[in-house]
């Protein structure tokens, strides 16, 4: 009010006018409607069917979707779960990095030492020994051969001697079922007669230099659907698939892993480790044929064998001997070099 005040106290007076004789102002016109009335008028009425027609489209609140359940990843790779929320042994989930095929010197400089990774290896060089291990042919070649099998449970030092034949028979097929790691048992190392040895001698190793005969010692074994290992650790490792598929878990030694020594596998991917949180699980893919797993040492690490038959080479190696004097000299490409999986 003050503002307006002020507006009018600085207008000047107008001096006073002469009155003027009235006189008949004409009738103004009468002002016609707009042109742009009718226009707006139909683009509203418009605009509203559209938007009615847009509101029956929409699927009502029932009809959308579900939101993924609690708990559940749900990036669109993620099908490590069932609809039963038990453990899918299909799952293509990886977070484990695949490299390929990779040379002496990326091998040395990318991998070897410092983190897990996935190899594509020759698919042929170990053709032979793929025949062999076949489940037909060990049946009928060594069948009746006496084996030792070891109890599933990583601080158990349960051992059996039985026969190739009644380890397929009789304790491949309870895998699955089975109560305790104490109860189940694998065919995997400590078989060391010429038979086994002379299988061994027909391994081709990549062409890596933490693989040279030298340097490493191996072990073939063979699984169940369910069948695997607890988590343990020893020195770097490649392992190698020749029928079936493996599911590899891996913590790095730091972070030990949080585990029941007494559940199978498959009772501890539906207790355990479904209780953990996406940050506290491990790197975790399935290995197939044609692929090779390299870890370095004291890695933690657990596997689940995902077939009825699943065949597979380990090839423990030391890599102490490839320090940061000999690098070079271990990258070297030696001459006639293919490069690994060529």
């Amino acid at each position: 009010m003050a503002a307006k005040a002020g507006l009018l106290a600085a207008e000047p007076l107008s001096p006073k006018m002469p009155a003027r004789k009235a006189t008949k102002e004409p009738r103004a016109a009468p002002t016609p409607p707009s042109r742009t009335a009718a226009p707006a008028a139909a683009i509203a009425l418009l605009l509203a069917v559209l938007l009615a027609w847009a509101r029956s489209s929409l699927p009502s609140p029932s009809a959308r979707a579900p939101a993924p359940a609690a708990g559940n990843n749900s990036s669109s790779n993620d099908d490590r779960w069932l609809a039963d929320g038990s453990f899918n042994f299909e799952t293509t989930f990886c977070n484990i990095k695949r490299v390929g095929k990779v040379s002496r010197r990326e091998f040395v400089m990318k991998v070897m030492g410092k983190v897990p990774a996935i190899l594509t290896i020759d698919d042929d060089a170990n053709l032979e020994l793929v025949r062999r291990t076949a489940r037909a042919r060990i049946l009928s070649e060594l069948g009746d051969r006496r084996v030792v099998i070891s109890a599933q449970n990583s601080y158990s030092t349960e051992r059996i001697k039985t026969t190739v034949r009644e380890y397929f028979e009789k304790y491949l097929p309870e895998q699955e079922s089975a109560a305790s790691s104490n109860t189940t048992y694998y065919f995997f190392g400590e078989n060391f007669d010429a038979h086994w040895e002379e299988l061994n001698e027909h391994y081709v190793r990549p062409d890596l230099p933490s693989a040279e005969k030298r340097h490493t010692a191996l072990s073939f074994g063979i699984g169940g659907r369910g069948s695997g290992v607890a988590f343990h650790f020893h020195g770097p490792a490649m392992v190698e698939q020749f029928h079936g598929r493996k599911r590899w878990f891996l913590y790095p030694h730091d972070k030990k892993p949080h585990f029941n020594p007494d559940l199978t596998q498959g009772q501890w991917l539906n207790t355990e480790y479904k209780a953990l949180g996406e940050e506290e699980r491990p790197l975790e893919c399935t290995l197939k044929r044609g692929e090779l797993l390299y870890f370095p040492t004291h890695w933690y690490h657990s596997t689940l064998n995902l077939d009825e038959h699943t065949a597979f080479m380990a090839c423990f190696t030391k890599e102490d001997h490839i320090d940061s004097a000999h690098i070079d000299e271990a990258a070297e490409e030696p001459e006639g070099y293919r490069g690994a999986g060529t």
